[in-house]
């Protein structure tokens, strides 16, 4: 028999998680619904707007659920235990399991840190139908009908440029692509909406094979233009890769909206899916549980991440799991001069942000429980020494606090020495290629050396290290001054204005490529960012409040 305690606290814990979890989906569900409207209306600031406006909501009730739930005071395990299994028997039946669930692991877990284990609960698959869109394929003037027909059931079918053309060029860019006899077409029912862009994902069947199919819309002053198809998973991956900002997609069956990409996608993680769409705390469950999977399987041991160690952060990693986790040093090492608020500001900056491919997606957990015998010696002991107030040791566990966890990269500077610099062409000019996609996106990365970067294993240049990240509107930027006499003429610091705040991208070219061949590919490929006039041209841009949208792939239509 429960005591009238038990079961009063029992009913306090499941009151807050069922009352707090069923305002967060309202209103997650509309700053997501939203964006359908915003598309139709291009109103792209809104929609940037709401993108931010989401992941406030995330984060303002994971605050006020964590808030009530300590104030309970003392609730022992078997009492979380009872309450999380009442909170999972009521939302079973519907179709936000999973989200349910691992907004309360989160919740619960930030007071029970000693209990890793709450992440391998059940979750529950879907099994609902998330297709709306079907056509056949018949091949000819068929396929011109068919692909209209699709385009009709769209939301903004009435304002798409030149429809009967845009069936055309799909069918025949279809045929090109496709020379297999298809049968038919599944397309995902919601469409999966970011910034200037709506993407409409689907499956294409053949007589014993099938393959993605995505047709990506823009918006523009005059309507809607479809300007792609993608058919391979190379071209998909791009789309959701973990280096972009989330979609904003109106399923309400989230589990089959994962699984489908997954099908399509199977080389990705269905952490990273679910992280794509904006499910932050069910993509963060899954992080975790994989993470803990991954050291029982394999007793692999962390380890430093390869690379030159930061002055802000001690980043260490599993030597074959595809994760980096992230622990702020309590002093920096100099020259820094940060404390662990001013650097999670940033990477709350960065989640609010576009991230135009070229940004790391870091997941922030205020606690993490990992086994102490995972972790190397020399790894402890900095530990140890650099971060003695974010850790605790107590028995086989180390509690970590305020971490956060990346996609594992090659740093470029480690890239760039295994090859020439012709094999490192295509790297090099990426890299140049991320700096300007970041500007326009108004973004200056602040320290721009090569061991700030990282490549994919899509062979994409990211940055990783925000410690010195700032909107590109809150920059200035100059022509570097000429020496007044020979003394300055070698004393560059005195005069080029080194010690204060004014940029100037001309000095950029000694440091961020070493010299020789890579350096000259740099400057010859990607001269203008090398130019003030290139950097002030885009903060005007975004002063002025201008949206720029980087398509992740390359229009074919």
């Amino acid at each position: 028999m429960q005591s009238v305690e038990t079961k009063e606290i029992v009913g306090q814990v499941w009151s807050i998680l069922q009352q707090n979890f069923d305002d967060f989906l309202i209103q997650f569900n509309k700053d997501t619904d939203l964006a359908e409207e915003r598309f139709i209306k291009r109103a792209w600031r809104q929609q940037r707007a709401g993108a931010i406006g989401r992941s406030e909501t995330i984060r303002k009730f994971h605050e006020l659920t964590f808030r009530q739930l300590s104030e309970l005071g003392t609730v022992l395990d078997e009492q979380w235990d009872e309450a999380l299994t009442l909170f999972e028997d009521h939302y079973a039946p519907t179709n936000n399991f999973c989200l349910a669930q691992s907004f309360a692991l989160q919740a619960v877990y930030r007071l029970v840190p000693h209990r890793p284990e709450l992440f391998f609960r059940m979750e529950v698959q879907a099994t609902r139908s998330i297709f709306s869109h079907s056509i056949d394929v018949n091949g000819g003037e068929k396929l011109d009908g068919s692909f209209l027909e699709l385009l009709e059931q769209l939301p903004f079918a009435g304002i798409i440029l030149q429809k009967e053309d845009t069936a055309a060029k799909l069918a025949r860019c279809f045929e090109r692509i496709t020379p297999a006899i298809a049968t038919s077409m599944v397309f995902h029912r919601a469409l999966f909406y970011r910034n200037k862009h709506a993407y409409l994902v689907g499956k294409v069947f053949f007589k014993d094979h099938d393959m993605p199919i995505v047709i990506p819309f823009v918006g523009n002053d005059e309507g809607i233009v479809a300007d792609a198809l993608l058919t391979t998973q190379d071209e998909l991956k791009r789309v959701f890769a973990f280096s972009r900002s989330y979609f904003f997609v109106s399923s309400h069956l989230p589990e089959g909206s994962v699984e489908f990409l997954l099908s399509l996608m199977p080389s990705k993680s269905k952490s990273q899916l679910c992280l794509n769409l904006g499910y932050q705390d069910w993509g963060k469950c899954q992080v975790y549980r994989s993470l803990l999977q991954h050291i029982q399987h394999t007793r692999e041991k962390f380890d430093f991440a390869p690379g030159i160690p930061g002055l802000v952060m001690i980043v260490f990693t599993l030597p074959t799991h595809d994760i980096v986790i992230k622990l702020v040093r309590d002093t920096p090492r100099p020259p820094k001069d940060t404390d662990l608020s001013e650097v999670l500001e940033k990477y709350r900056m960065v989640a609010r942000h576009d991230r135009v491919g070229r940004l790391a997606d870091a997941q922030y957990f205020p606690k993490l429980t990992l086994p102490v015998d995972s972790f190397g010696d020399a790894l402890l002991n900095e530990l140890h020494e650099e971060a003695p107030g974010s850790i605790t040791i107590e028995g086989r566990w180390i509690y970590l606090t305020n971490v956060l966890i990346e996609r594992k990269m090659v740093p470029l500077n480690l890239y760039l020495k295994g090859a020439d610099a012709e094999t490192n062409r295509p790297i090099v000019e990426d890299y140049g290629l991320a700096i300007k996609e970041m500007a326009m996106a108004n973004l200056f990365p602040g320290d721009l050396l090569i061991k700030n970067f990282g490549v994919t294993q899509e062979k994409r240049v990211v940055f990783y290290d925000y410690d010195e990240m700032k909107p590109l509107t809150e920059c200035r930027f100059a022509k570097l001054p000429p020496p007044r006499n020979e003394e300055e003429e070698f004393d560059r610091e005195s005069w080029s204005g080194a010690n204060d705040s004014t940029i100037y991208p001309e000095e950029w070219s000694r440091f961020l490529m070493p010299a020789g061949p890579m350096r000259e590919m740099l400057t010859h490929a990607h001269k203008e960012i090398f130019e003030s006039t290139f950097w002030d041209h885009w903060k005007d841009f975004h002063t002025n409040g201008n949206v720029v949208d980087v398509a992740p792939y390359s229009p074919n239509l």
